[in-house]
C-alpha cells in the first residue's frame, strides 16, 4: 500500500494544499524526489518502472556522524540547488537520451529479485526449450509449472490463478517466446531468443 502511495506522489503533477479555516485548493508540483535508506530493498521495482534510480553507495560513511550532519547541512542551504542547477547546466547532453533510463548493478539485483514466480517460470522454460516447440493442454502446463515449483520448494498458486497470473504475458507477447497460445484447451510455445 505504502508503495503504491508513493508511486502516486512521484508522478502527482498537482499537489493539494488544505490548510486551516481556509478553503483548500491545487497547485502544480515540480517535485523531485531523493530518498535515503540504509534498506537493502528500499522500493519495489518492477520491469519497465522509470520511477526510480537506485544506487548502492557502500558503507564508507557508516557511523561518520559529523560527516552526515555536514551533508544535511549542505541540503539545508539555500545555495545547494543554484549550485546543483550551475553543475546540471554545465553538462554536455547533445548524446543525451531520455527515454534511455539509467540502470545500476543494485537495480538490476532489486528487478531480479522481484520478479513474479511466473516470469521466472517462463524464462527457465525458455532456456530448456533451445529453439523446440512445445505443446501441451492446460493441464499439462499447469503440471509442468508445478513441478518446477517443486523443484524449487516454491508453493504453486492454483490452476485458476496461475492461468490470472500468465494473462499478461500473452496480452504483451512476452518476449522470450516467438509465440504462446492458449486456444480450445491447449498451450503452445516456440522459443527464440535463448
Amino acid at each position: 500500500k505504502m508503495a503504491n502511495e508513493l508511486k502516486a506522489k512521484i508522478t502527482a503533477t498537482e499537489a493539494r494544499i488544505n490548510p486551516k479555516d481556509v478553503r483548500p485548493f491545487s497547485i502544480d508540483t515540480y517535485l523531485s524526489w531523493v530518498l535515503l535508506t540504509n534498506d537493502a530493498s528500499p522500493v519495489k521495482l518492477e520491469s519497465g518502472d522509470r520511477r526510480y534510480c537506485v544506487f548502492h553507495t557502500g558503507g564508507n560513511h557508516k557511523g561518520d556522524f559529523a560527516y552526515w550532519a555536514e551533508t544535511a547541512a549542505m541540503f539545508e542551504r539555500d545555495e545547494t540547488a543554484g549550485a546543483v542547477f550551475a553543475y546540471l547546466a554545465s553538462l554536455d547532453l547533445s548524446d543525451f537520451i531520455v527515454s534511455a533510463f539509467p540502470t545500476t548493478e543494485l537495480r538490476e539485483i532489486m528487478l531480479d529479485a522481484e520478479r513474479p514466480v511466473e516470469e521466472m517460470f517462463l524464462t527457465e522454460i525458455a532456456g530448456e526449450l533451445e529453439g523446440d516447440e512445445w505443446r501441451g493442454t492446460n493441464q499439462e502446463f499447469y503440471q509442468l509449472y508445478a513441478d518446477w515449483c517443486k523443484r524449487y520448494d516454491i508453493r504453486p498458486r492454483t490452476a485458476i490463478a496461475f492461468g490470472r497470473e500468465l494473462v499478461p504475458y500473452i496480452l504483451k507477447g512476452w518476449h522470450r517466446f516467438n509465440f504462446m497460445y492458449f486456444d480450445l484447451g491447449y498451450v503452445g510455445i516456440w522459443n527464440f531468443n535463448i
